[in-house]
C-alpha cells in the first residue's frame, strides 16, 4: 500500500514539476508547438517542438528545471512523437511531416546528452511508396535496443503498427499488433520482454512484440507506470498494481 501510495504521489509530483517548468520557458515556447517532452534526471528536461517555418520543421530542445536553453537541433520536415533517455543516451521517434496524418516515414533518432547526433534513420527509406502510420510509443532496453509502435490504426480495422530497431539504428523488424483497442503504453520490462497497456487491456509482449498473455481490465486506462518489477495502471477510479505474470496483487 506505501509503495502504491507513492506512485500516485510520483505521478501527482511530475505534474507539479512540469507546471513549474513550463512557468519559466513560456516566453520562449509556445505550449501548443510541444509534440514530446522527457526528464533527465533531476538536471535537464528535453522538449520536442514543431517550428513555425514554412516547411513545418521541428526542433530537439534541452533546457535546464530553471527554463535555460542549453541546446537546439533542427530536425526539418519531421515530426518528434516521442522522447526517452536510456543510459545516457537520447531517442526519440516520429515521423515525417504530412497533412494526412495516416501517411508518412516513420523516423527514429539517438543523441548524447550534449545533443551530438549519433544516427538518424527513416523507414522506409524511399517514399512516399508505401508510406506508414506514424509511431508514438517507443521504448529502449539496456542494450539500446528501440521497440516502437503506433496508437492509430492501419487502414485495416484494428491493425497497429510497431517497429524492432537495432542499437546501430538498423529497422530490424516491422509487423502489426492485432488488439481491439488503442495502445496508450509500450515498456521494455526486461531486455526480452515488455508490457503493451491498451486502453482496456495488458499484454506482456516477447522481444519480437509477438503477444504471450494478455490481462483485461473492467475500467478505461488513463495512464501507467512501470517500477520495480510491477506495473502501475492508473484508471478513472483505481491504481492496480500488476506484477510480470499479469496477475493484479495491489489496488487502491
Amino acid at each position: 500500500m506505501i509503495r502504491m501510495l507513492g506512485v500516485v504521489f510520483f505521478l501527482i509530483s511530475n505534474v507539479a514539476l512540469s507546471q513549474g517548468f513550463w512557468s519559466n520557458v513560456d516566453n520562449e515556447v509556445e505550449r501548443s508547438s510541444i509534440t514530446a517532452t522527457a526528464l533527465v534526471g533531476d538536471s535537464m528536461i528535453l522538449v520536442g517542438k514543431t517550428g513555425t517555418g514554412c516547411f513545418g520543421s521541428t526542433h530537439l530542445q534541452a533546457y535546464d528545471v530553471a527554463g535555460n536553453l542549453l541546446w537546439e537541433k533542427p530536425r526539418f520536415f519531421s515530426t518528434i512523437k516521442k522522447i526517452e533517455v536510456r543510459n545516457g543516451t537520447i531517442y526519440t521517434c516520429g515521423s515525417e511531416n504530412s497533412s494526412d496524418t495516416h501517411s508518412g516515414d516513420v523516423r527514429f533518432s539517438k543523441y548524447s546528452l550534449k545533443g551530438d547526433s549519433i544516427f538518424e534513420v527513416k523507414f522506409p527509406e524511399n517514399y512516399p511508396d508505401q508510406w506508414r502510420v506514424p509511431t508514438d510509443l517507443m521504448t529502449v532496453n539496456s542494450k539500446g535496443k528501440i521497440a516502437a509502435a503506433s496508437t492509430q490504426k492501419n487502414t485495416a480495422p484494428v491493425y497497429y503498427g510497431n517497429f524492432v530497431v537495432n542499437s546501430t539504428g538498423s529497422v530490424i523488424k516491422e509487423d502489426t499488433f492485432h488488439i481491439a483497442r488503442a495502445p496508450k503504453i509500450l515498456s521494455y520490462i526486461s531486455d526480452t520482454s515488455l508490457y503493451l497497456v491498451s486502453e482496456s487491456s495488458v499484454y506482456l509482449l516477447d522481444s519480437t512484440l509477438k503477444v504471450r498473455d494478455s490481462l483485461s481490465l473492467k475500467n478505461n486506462v488513463i495512464t501507467a507506470l512501470f517500477n520495480d518489477s510491477a506495473l502501475y495502471v492508473v484508471s478513472s477510479n483505481k491504481v492496480l498494481k500488476i506484477n510480470m505474470e499479469l496477475a493484479i496483487v495491489d489496488s487502491v
